[in-house]
């Protein structure tokens, strides 16, 4: 009961993201354009077990979104409905771990509850919940957590807890501190080692030892096949690019970090730049440093009176360590959801320090603020406009959520000032950053800026010549510039640096068929298709190709195609209109420019072309009707006015 009552606490207190949609962080790369999770047959099976991407192994987790696309499709409030009901369980385990491991007193059962609360229903848990691409988070902390409750249980019985602990590498690799977990756990509160290592050299103790064998090798193996995809996606940094000095300062700062937003969860956000030169010597990290050392010494002088504060402070100490500056990943400082199972034992502990009813009341505001805290930082996952304005509130000079807003103001259409206004500050802000280059130089492309467009595309790929995106993005500015060799020459660059990607083909096909090479843009369309089948464009821009050279049943098929894909897509409506418009049978064009003008209004040429179908069928009062709804929308439409002429005129209305 102690544990139902945790689980449903936790979910109400984060069930508002079930109306959400995904975020522009991870979620649209890793999922919304990613059609390889979507279902759980065979196919599927293998990419989960085989794939590296997105630069972790991680099967179970894809294995979970494959479910979720198996009852949700893309609804996302599916797949944040799983990620809050697997961070419920963990806190109802975390709660069934709780009462086996805190001294058994009166309030043994309230001291559960607490640790359990005080874990699930913090604001630094929001990132590792509400944000879809972290589910490797809950998940792994799933089956880390019933490794620890089968090991509490029966500590002499391995084999299940090992069971655990596989599926959790599956998960994630970052749980292989397990063992060093179970050492802690042998020495406070099992009691199966003493304190001192010095004294674990006997049979008994070191027969303790041999059972955490096999998962020490475990956690080897996934260290190094860790370090090895790290690796394979570019995540690690070389000492060139991240000095050991720098290392070191981040390291520090790391330590104390999620500690201290443990203790004061203000000022929460999804991303902590890393600052350049960062070096131990910046205030902010001796300040850390010393914070780390104090507490330290704390955990150390606590040992005797207070044990569980020991344990905690020594479980976290071994746990973050993977997480600090050793490897550098990405351009992060820190991450908040690295604190998820870190973390952890601070709040058995804290549940441990529950002595009496005072105690009870003030726990019991203390996880309700909680609450209301993981309300309020749920909210700011609600979409991605929302995330990145939260973040430039609490951090205005962080250029990646410049970056990003810019970007979602873009989707808006054109090239708004607010968006112009963001990209511009990234690029001020971190001269480096690619992505702030290449939002920079969309938004000048589609505001005509060509030239200056060209620049700062040409700069990103100067910083970077490995990056397709940036000769994908030169080779379309090229192609507005009618430069179609160079947006050839571009393009085939961008295919060769990523030889599997959709787009960077789809885009050749434009360029080739916009020089006239049909049979060379038919094969970089298919090829397109191939790669990503439920792509509406590529099918639509091959049916043109196919009218044009007079194959029309073959090109009616890819019409076909992509109406089955996107029964809304108004343009392939139109474009098959007008196929069959030239094949003479009006009637069923007259159909498909009806629906084109239903689901695009704005679309003249549809309603245009409707008019003239009318024409053509000598159903002059429908013709009639149909021209003046054009002149109504275009009043300078000179065609129209003239066909509407010929019209009256068949009507006897010279």
């Amino acid at each position: 009961m102690a544990a139902l009552l945790v689980a449903c606490a936790v979910v109400a207190a984060f069930s508002r993201s079930f109306t959400y949609g995904f975020v522009d962080y991870d979620d649209v790369w890793t999922l919304v354009q990613n059609p390889k999770f979507r279902g759980l047959g065979p196919a599927q099976l293998e990419w989960a077990f085989t794939t590296i991407f997105p630069g972790s192994y991680q099967p179970l987790t894809w294995l979970s979104y494959s479910v979720d696309y198996s009852l949700w499709g893309m609804e996302a409030g599916g797949y944040h409905l799983t990620s809050v009901l697997l961070h419920a369980a963990n806190a109802a385990l975390l709660c069934s771990i709780a009462l086996r491991l805190l001294p058994k007193t009166r309030f043994a059962e309230w001291a559960a509850v607490l640790a359990a609360l005080l874990f699930g229903l913090h604001p630094l848990r929001a990132d590792s919940v509400v944000w879809i691409s972290e589910r490797k988070d809950v998940l792994s902390g799933l089956f880390y957590l019933l490794a620890i409750r089968a090991y509490v249980q029966a500590p002499e019985r391995t084999r299940p807890v090992l069971g655990w602990f596989v599926l959790a590498l599956l998960s994630k690799i970052s749980v292989l501190t397990l063992p060093a977990t179970l050492l802690i756990l042998d020495v406070y509160p099992l009691r199966r080692l003493p304190a001192d290592p010095r004294r674990w050299n006997s049979r008994d103790n070191r027969t303790v030892l041999a059972q955490k064998l096999p998962f020490a090798a475990l956690s080897m193996a996934a260290g190094v096949f860790g370090a090895y995809t790290l690796r394979a996606y570019g995540g690690v940094r070389t000492l060139s690019e991240v000095s050991a000095s720098g290392r070191i300062a981040m390291s520090a700062y790391g330590y104390s970090f999620y500690a201290a937003k443990t203790l004061v969860p203000v000022s929460l956000r999804p991303f902590y730049r890393l600052p350049p030169d960062f070096s131990p010597l910046d205030p902010s990290v001796l300040l850390a440093a010393a914070a780390g050392a104090a507490f330290l010494a704390a955990a150390w002088a606590a040992r005797r009176r207070w044990p569980a504060f020991t344990v905690a402070a020594a479980n976290y100490t071994l746990t973050i360590a993977p997480l600090l500056g050793g490897v550098k990943l990405g351009d992060q400082l820190v991450a908040e959801h690295y604190g998820y199972l870190p973390t952890m034992g601070f709040a058995l502990a804290a549940g441990a320090g529950l002595f009496g009813a005072r105690t009870i009341g003030a726990a019991g505001l203390a996880a309700a603020a909680l609450a209301g805290a993981s309300w309020t930082q749920t909210g700011v996952w609600r979409d991605s406009r929302t995330l990145w304005t939260h973040t430039l509130a609490v951090d205005p000079g962080n250029g990646l959520a410049h970056t990003q807003l810019a970007g979602e103001l873009m989707e808006a259409g054109g090239a708004p000032e607010g968006a112009m206004e963001h990209a511009r500050e990234a690029v001020r802000l971190e001269p480096r950053y690619i992505a702030a280059r290449l939002n920079l130089a969309s938004l000048l492309q589609r505001r005509g800026s060509l030239e200056e467009a060209s620049a700062q595309a040409e700069t990103a790929i100067a910083l970077d010549p490995n990056l397709s995106d940036s000769y994908e993005l030169l080779g379309a500015i090229r192609a507005e510039q009618k430069r179609w060799k160079d947006s050839e020459r571009l393009r085939r660059e961008a295919l060769r640096l990523d030889p599997s990607a959709w787009r960077p083909r789809y885009n050749l096909a434009v360029v080739l068929a916009a020089q006239g090479r049909s049979r060379d843009a038919e094969d970089a369309y298919r090829e397109a298709i191939r790669l990503d089948p439920p792509n509406p464009d590529a099918h639509n821009n091959l049916g043109m190709l196919l009218a044009g050279r007079g194959e029309s049943a073959a090109a009616e098929e890819q019409y076909r195609q992509v109406l089955r894909i996107k029964p809304s897509y108004a343009a392939a409506h139109y474009n098959w209109g007008n196929l069959l418009s030239e094949r003479g049978e009006h009637e069923r064009a007259a159909r498909r420019y009806q629906e084109a003008v239903r689901l695009a209004p704005a679309l003249s040429d549809a309603r245009f072309n409707l008019c003239n179908t009318r024409t053509r069928q000598k159903r002059w009062a429908e013709a009639k009707g149909c021209y003046r709804e054009v002149l109504r929308h275009d009043p300078k439409n000179a065609d129209a006015k003239r066909y509407l002429a010929l019209v009256e005129a068949a009507l006897g209305r010279r």
